[in-house]
């Protein structure tokens, strides 16, 4: 029945359901609940109408007939008068059909951006521009316009969340998710990482920079957590392959020499086997920053993934217009907001600088290459490294590690056992 109802008719009606309160109910509260704003109206003079009585509510008035048309006249909007409000008056309908109303408002307005998002898209395309980039643009316009309904946080809100996480015993753990080094989760917030958590790991080649993390995705794919690993460094084989050996054990070596035994060749098969089967989510194919985050968005909504890995943050290639520093400030600046919209950590490996060998020390927070964005955006960073004395007698099996940052937390630092030809790592007391 609304369907037939025009544009202009139907933005009339519900700015006449607001000017009748109805007894206890809040007309303008409830529009708010389900998704109106200004952007719904196509008829200047009715937007014009809705901000005002958004003003009226901001005072904490109640809006009706008078204080609509004090307020029109006292802002002088557009010559809307008390004849432009008596006329809404003409448009009364059951007041069992304002959310009815509101609704169908939301579904047109709705129907337009998509007609207006898909032009732009092939306007984009038919210039030329990269269809990675137009269709993540795309899927991020709109997942924007599917959630519906008022921005503004209320305090009573954020109070209510607050009581939830300190003092509700009956409230649901908040979810985080471990790297299975207990003395390192230990140290963390909630025993790991937290969604729209930007997390860094760092180091110079060759100490584990990304076995760390692969190590962290294993130890959660392992309890039916799905994990996705973005890698701009190794193709998926490679990638297999680090995975199957941390496993079942045993070094690749072995097999590449042709000396493996039957029962190594049957502890492989069985990783193999094993492989198959687990929420372990890879792509080696995404190099833009439009590419990854349009695999981030897709992995989370069809397969459920609660942590992505990315490795390695000086490989993604940004604005090729923006200089490198001002790329890796965009590519830190959108992963976090990245995290933060799908509520999932984000794991971005990092290179170091060579200042931290040159000297022989622990690494610092501006050793992170190419970029002081990261120093900020990220809410942990963490260094792997070793000093000139550890390597006396050849590569150890450790490897230091420090937390230089931890936002809300505290820094920390210690050791990792590192059986480097397994790919794995452990806590010092399981070394």
């Amino acid at each position: 029945m609304l369907d037939r109802i025009s544009q202009s008719e139907i933005e009339s009606y519900l700015l006449c359901s607001l000017l009748d309160e109805y007894g206890d109910r809040d007309t303008f509260d409830l529009c708010l609940s389900v998704g109106v704003t200004g952007a719904v109206f196509t008829e200047p003079r009715n937007e014009k109408a809705w901000d005002a009585c958004c003003a009226i509510k901001e005072r904490g008035d109640v809006i009706g007939q008078s204080s609509l048309v004090v307020e029109l006249a006292k802002n002088q909007r557009a010559g809307l008068d008390a004849y432009f409000v008596t006329g809404l008056l003409s448009f009364q309908s059951n007041p069992l059909q304002w959310k009815g109303i509101a609704r169908e408002l939301i579904h047109r307005h709705t129907v337009r951006e998509f007609r207006r998002l898909l032009r732009l898209g092939v306007e984009a395309v038919d210039e030329n521009q990269d269809p990675a980039s137009v269709m993540s643009d795309l899927q991020q316009s709109f997942e924007n316009i599917e959630t519906h309904g008022s921005d503004d946080i209320r305090m009573r809100d954020v109070a209510r969340s607050v009581y939830d996480n300190l003092l509700d015993d009956n409230a649901p753990d908040k979810v985080y998710i471990p790297t299975g080094l207990e003395e390192y989760d230990s140290t963390l917030k909630g025993g790991g990482y937290g969604g729209g958590q930007l997390v860094v790991w760092a180091a110079r080649p060759a100490l584990g920079k990304t076995t760390v993390a692969l190590n962290a995705a294993m130890h959660n794919v392992n309890k039916g957590i799905p994990i996705g690993v973005i890698s701009l460094e190794m193709d998926e084989e490679e990638l297999g392959e680090k995975v199957a050996v941390m496993d079942c054990g045993i070094p690749a070596s072995v097999f590449e020499d042709k000396v493996a035994s039957a029962e190594q060749k049957i502890s492989m098969n069985k990783s193999l086997k094993k492989m198959e089967t687990l929420p372990l989510h890879i792509c080696c194919k995404s190099r833009t920053l439009s590419q990854i985050i349009q695999k981030c968005r897709t992995w989370t909504k069809k397969n459920g993934v609660q942590m992505v890995i990315i490795d390695y943050c000086q490989l993604i290639r940004g604005d090729r217009k923006l200089p490198r520093e001002q790329q890796i400030a965009e590519i830190s600046r959108e992963l976090k907001l990245l995290a933060s919209d799908l509520n999932i950590p984000i794991i971005l490996i990092a290179q170091l600088n060579r200042e931290s060998e040159k000297s022989d020390r622990r690494p610092i927070l501006s050793d992170l290459r190419e970029s002081g964005a990261l120093e900020q955006d990220a809410n942990s960073i963490t260094f792997l490294y070793l000093k000139g004395e550890d390597r006396m007698n050849g590569d150890p099996d450790y490897v230091r590690w420090y937390r230089a940052k931890q936002r809300a937390g505290a820094t920390a630092d210690g050791q990792f056992g590192f059986k480097r030809n397994l790919g794995r790592f452990s806590t010092m007391k399981d070394l």
